[in-house]
């Protein structure tokens, strides 16, 4: 049996959480362009919601984000301080290969169309029940 799993662009959601954690700047930006119902990781909508209200720059900001997901005992849900700072190396590597402006439109392009096609498909379920529920009606009402 094949297993199947609504869209998603794992690597995308970290590239743009790496830059959030990096950046006041990038995570204001990020947080104008999506809101939390575009990541497909939960742990990844508790960081986006935490990474914009923070301030700091570089490793800094990342130890203040880590230590306001403790005080909300939200540190452990993400992955730990460790996850957080794969996510900060992760977008330092991606900026010595392409332009962190470019690089960052494209995931953020990414990581949307995945989420409207997650949406259309939930969308496209309920059909198919409202659907089945009419049909059942109509079987036993005998038309």
């Amino acid at each position: 049996m094949k297993i199947t799993y609504p869209p998603q662009n794992i690597e995308a959601e970290q590239l743009v959480l790496g830059m959030m954690l990096a950046s006041l700047h990038m995570a204001i930006y990020v947080q104008c362009a999506l809101d939390e119902n575009d990541f497909y990781r939960e742990a990844h909508r508790i960081i986006f919601n935490c990474a914009g209200a923070k301030y700091g720059i570089g490793k800094q900001r990342v130890k203040i984000i880590s230590n306001a997901l403790a005080k909300l005992d939200k540190l452990e849900d993400v992955g730990g301080k460790e996850y957080l700072d794969k996510l900060a190396d992760f977008a330092d590597m991606a900026k010595l290969f392409c332009a962190p402006g470019k690089i960052l439109d494209t995931a953020i392009a990414d990581i949307r169309l995945k989420s409207q096609t997650r949406a259309i498909q939930n969308s496209m379920k309920d059909i198919a029940k409202t659907d089945g529920i009419r049909s059942t009606m109509l079987t036993i009402l005998g038309a």
